[in-house]
């Protein structure tokens, strides 16, 4: 992917889920699970979150005759709050869907972090739903990219003019 789109693809507000599901109904939306978990220094900090705080992590995945190409994970401070609740009992469907229903959400400025093995972009960015602040993160295969390069442009093209 050329760094021109790599930048398209760290400047994108907007949700991730509608991304994919415009570049191809070939793709495969996989639920991975949710488990609670405490918060790293780093996931509280970004959050602005104190002390040791919980964290509820729901896992995703998207995949193309088979293969994984993309990761996704929300990375959720547990609270209780209507807002918290909610997010909790979407269950195993995309959750870009609850989030971007919300006219009111707010979305910060993208980070593109050291990619994990196996995964050429990684992005991260926090997310504020109905006041309660989450880290959302993606990560995006080599494999990936190369399929679905045009398209991805092509979306990222048409979002940036809306």
């Amino acid at each position: 992917m050329s760094d021109s789109a790599v930048r398209q693809w760290q400047a994108y507000l907007g949700s991730f889920t509608q991304v994919i599901q415009s570049i191809s109904d070939q793709l495969t939306f996989h639920f991975l699970g949710a488990e609670d978990r405490p918060l790293s220094d780093s996931e509280a900090r970004i959050l602005g979150v104190s002390g040791a705080h919980l964290a509820w992590v729901r896992k995703v995945a998207w995949s193309y005759q088979g293969d994984i190409q993309v990761v996704a994970s929300a990375i959720i401070p547990v609270a209780e709050t209507a807002a918290f609740q909610r997010l909790r009992a979407w269950g195993e469907q995309p959750l870009g869907r609850l989030l971007y229903s919300d006219p009111h959400l707010g979305e910060s400025e993208s980070v593109l972090l050291t990619p994990e093995s196996g995964y050429a972009i990684h992005r991260q960015r926090v997310l504020r739903f109905q006041g309660h602040a989450l880290l959302s993160e993606e990560q995006l295969t080599p494999a990936f990219l190369k399929t679905w390069e045009q398209e991805i442009a092509a979306v990222l093209r048409g979002a940036s003019h809306e």
